[in-house]
């Protein structure tokens, strides 16, 4: 307050207050003197939506979630699920964002068994990344769907986890009744 003594300021306190606030990643109160305290806050940059029992969550690059943040207002992020997922996101986004033409189409994403993922894209086709890099077979993709633009393709499924062959399973709808299905 206007008026209190410098050396009165708890700054400690005013640390732990600061912390308090889900946006806040790291926070620096300094006291200069004679007349100056100084805060230095480093802000969390969301990345994903957590997809949780509770709904959605707002998550950092560490996979912390963000509380008090809206995720209606984030609706533009990437979807993150799956046990495990929220600590390895930002690794895997990144490989995304290395084919821009591709990672426009996604928007979510599954840690399956936590070991590989498979993105999910607007158009409904599920693609399904290996455990081992899988910064080359998202890059091999984008090569195919750029000469063949396979994305664009009436598929259920594109399979990159056997290195070298892309397997695709188209979208057929299920005809029949019983065992004539």
């Amino acid at each position: 307050q206007l008026g209190q003594p410098m050396l009165g300021l708890p700054l400690e306190k005013v640390h732990q207050n600061l912390m308090q606030i889900g946006w806040v990643e790291a926070a620096i109160v300094e006291r200069l003197m004679p007349s100056t305290v100084r805060i230095t806050i480093k802000e969390r940059v969301p990345i994903a939506l957590l997809q949780t029992s509770n709904g959605h969550e707002l998550i950092d690059d560490s996979g912390t979630i963000i509380e008090g943040a809206d995720p209606t207002q984030f609706s533009h992020l990437t979807v993150v699920a799956g046990k495990g997922a929220a600590t390895n996101a930002s690794a895997i986004l990144d490989i995304l964002r290395t084919e821009p033409e591709l990672f426009v189409e996604v928007w979510a994403i599954t840690l399956q068994s936590e070991r590989r993922w498979d993105v999910h894209l607007r158009n409904g086709i599920d693609i399904r990344l290996p455990e081992t890099d899988p910064r080359t077979a998202w890059s091999r993709l984008a090569v195919v769907d750029h000469s063949k633009n396979i994305i664009g393709r009436d598929l259920a499924v594109i399979d990159l986890r056997v290195p070298e062959q892309l397997i695709v399973e188209p979208n057929i709808p299920v005809r029949g009744k019983g065992r004539n299905t």
